[in-house]
């Protein structure tokens, strides 16, 4: 669940103003937008193996996305180093759809079953595996949103 200070943001979001509406009441409408959309990426990232929020941010202190170390051409990166299946596939799943259809993701997974069955499970989806290489003990993976 997310916290309760976004009610007011929904309100906020809601209300759609005049038919004419001025240059500062759409960039309130997108700055609202994008801290909502943050903590949604954060709740994502927060869900445990049993599938339940762990830990939701403040909305005032969501986290950024990881940095490109490893990766380059500033594409996000999802670290899932020891995040066993299915969970590290519905990670990625929920990250992927907080993206635009051409945007690109970097998953670090762990070497067997990760490896195997997380790509195979996002071109299922649809998805783009543009890359799959070893890297030390982990495998990086590159994909494409559909």
């Amino acid at each position: 669940m997310l916290p309760e200070t976004f009610s007011e943001h929904l309100a906020i979001i809601r209300n759609l103003g005049d038919k004419n509406p001025t240059e500062a009441f759409a960039e309130e409408k997108i700055r609202v937008a994008k801290v909502f959309v943050e903590a949604c990426r954060a709740a994502s990232e927060g869900i445990g193996e049993d599938l339940k929020l762990t830990n939701v941010a403040d909305p005032g202190q969501v986290a950024a996305a990881l940095p490109a170390s490893d990766v380059g051409d500033d594409i996000p990166v999802l670290d899932l180093r020891g995040v066993q299946c299915p969970i590290n596939y519905v990670k990625t799943k929920l990250r992927l759809e907080m993206m635009d259809s051409g945007e690109r993701l970097a998953v670090f997974l762990d070497d067997g079953e990760p490896i195997r069955n997380v790509p195979a499970s996002l071109k299922n989806d649809g998805h783009t595996v543009l890359s799959q290489e070893p890297i030390d003990e982990y495998f990086k993976l590159v994909v494409e949103n559909a």
